[in-house]
């Protein structure tokens, strides 16, 4: 048996067993530590198996995973790998045609290969989401996009020229960096850049007519996570007055180290779990209250593949419910003039503009604006994102 026959088969078991109830990568790990045998190009391999055959979806729901997989590398791929080559010839001499003319070329193969179903659920998906260009845009792995902080442009793009990589500057503090570059080769993260998604960093547009007299503009994050949205907030708005809190104890104790490391000042950091209660020293305090709510995930699912096959959708009640909860009760710590930020990397309307209405109808906040971040036509994550005031 070849190299890559093992490593196809070793994927084939790792896909056999997986059901969805741990997140791939970290199922991965854990099947990698228990199989030592597997080196640092081996794992690399066989996951690449394993992420070609997510990318399909249920397209081929009807095939064997290795015809999956096969089709997976043939239209995420421009350049035939070894394993196309050996396994497949006929798709390897065709790698190189455009992407509407591969979706043929597999069709022809398999009669009941059905695009669409890369992405099972479109019906569900918001207004003004181009729904094939969506779904076909899950069979590319999203850039690595990084944001470059104040004063550290020059230096971040002598160093990458110094190393001959290709980059791209999309705009005076966005950079595109090839997948699996080292950025320690570069630079201490957080210090003079940040990892950040191309939407993310764009959410803060919706800002910028907003936020004028900084000096005096409390700002409340309330569902922090690892940070990033902080960390952009007090680099864009640096005269601003900035809270954070999570859920989670864990998360924050990073979050406090993060913050450290990118050598922000002290900041309030609150544990908080909004889904069950608001926070009564907050009501009524702040300026702009950002909710980066829980969400499904799906326009992040070009990331985490696994969520083409593995998301059910009978979760998404209890979380839309839980959305409606934690923005409520953050809500109330917008004063009167002040603003709400929701935003979510979902594609689902029940997430978006739904949560938006039942806000307005909930709240009293008024919408300014909302936005859908198409992040899925540059190789980004897709995000929703609604600006309320609270009327004086």
């Amino acid at each position: 048996m070849s190299i890559v026959q093992t490593h196809i088969h070793t994927a084939e078991l790792l896909l056999a067993d997986y059901d969805g109830k741990l997140p791939f990568p970290e199922y991965a790990r854990q099947y990698f530590r228990e199989h030592k045998k597997h080196g640092s190009r081996d794992r690399r391999s066989i996951l690449g198996f394993c992420y070609a055959y997510f990318r399909m979806g249920f397209s081929l729901q009807q095939e064997s995973i290795l015809n999956n997989i096969l089709a997976g590398l043939f239209l995420m791929n421009a350049v035939a790998d070894s394993a196309l080559t050996t396994l497949d010839p006929e798709w390897a001499e065709n790698i190189e045609r455009p992407l509407r003319e591969k979706l043929i070329k597999v069709k022809e193969r398999f009669a009941d290969f059905n695009p669409r179903q890369i992405f099972p659920h479109s019906d569900l998906i918001s207004e003004g989401i181009e729904s094939d260009a969506f779904v076909t845009s899950h069979l590319q792995q999203p850039s690595l996009f990084v944001r470059i902080r104040p004063g550290n442009h020059q230096k971040i793009q002598e160093r990458l020229d110094k190393l001959l990589v290709h980059y791209e500057i999309l705009s005076p503090d966005t950079i595109r960096l090839p997948n699996g570059f080292d950025l320690n080769s570069i630079s201490s993260t957080d210090l003079e850049l940040v990892v950040q998604d191309l939407s993310s960093q764009r959410v803060s547009e919706l800002l910028v007519e907003v936020i004028s007299d900084q000096k005096s503009f409390e700002i409340w994050d309330c569902c922090a996570g690892s940070g990033g949205k902080s960390l952009m907030l007090y680099d864009r708005f640096p005269g601003c007055r900035l809270s954070v809190s999570d859920i989670r104890t864990s998360i924050l104790i990073n979050l406090e180290k993060r913050f450290q490391s990118a050598g922000l000042q002290s900041q309030n950091i609150l544990v908080a779990d909004l889904e069950k209660r608001n926070v009564p020293e907050y009501r009524g305090r702040f300026d702009l209250v950002i909710a980066d709510v829980p969400c499904t995930g799906s326009g992040t699912w070009g990331r985490n593949p696994e969520w083409l096959r593995f998301f059910d959708t009978k979760r998404m009640d209890h979380q839309v419910k839980r959305q409606l909860s934690i923005a409520h009760h953050a809500a109330e710590g917008v004063k009167p003039g002040g603003y709400f930020l929701y935003i979510t990397c979902s594609v689902f309307r029940q997430e978006n503009e739904e949560q938006a209405e039942a806000l307005q109808a909930l709240t009293g906040l008024r919408l300014v604006k909302s936005s859908l971040l198409k992040g899925y036509t540059e190789t980004a994550d897709t995000m929703y994102a609604a600006l309320f005031t609270l009327p004086a």
